[in-house]
């Protein structure tokens, strides 16, 4: 029972990250670090897509590890 609520935990958490990457680019709430750079439209771009990564494959995004190579593969 404690790993399917620590699952849950952990699928439900990736959800909200990925909302709250689209809502920090897409808002009013900018994040600082990326309207700082030079260029910043691709940081823009990979973010959204994290961030909608995040929430469509949170099911399948078992381990930190799968996070990792996902970020790595949009950069």
């Amino acid at each position: 029972m404690w790993h399917l609520l620590r699952r849950r935990i952990w699928t439900e958490s990736l959800g909200y990250a990925g909302t709250e990457v689209i809502r920090r680019i897409i808002g009013f709430a900018h994040l600082t670090d990326l309207t700082t750079l030079a260029e910043p439209l691709p940081a823009f771009r990979r973010a959204l897509l994290l961030g909608r990564e995040l929430i469509l494959r949170r099911e399948e995004l078992a381990y930190v590890a799968a996070v990792r190579e996902l970020v790595a593969s949009l950069g």
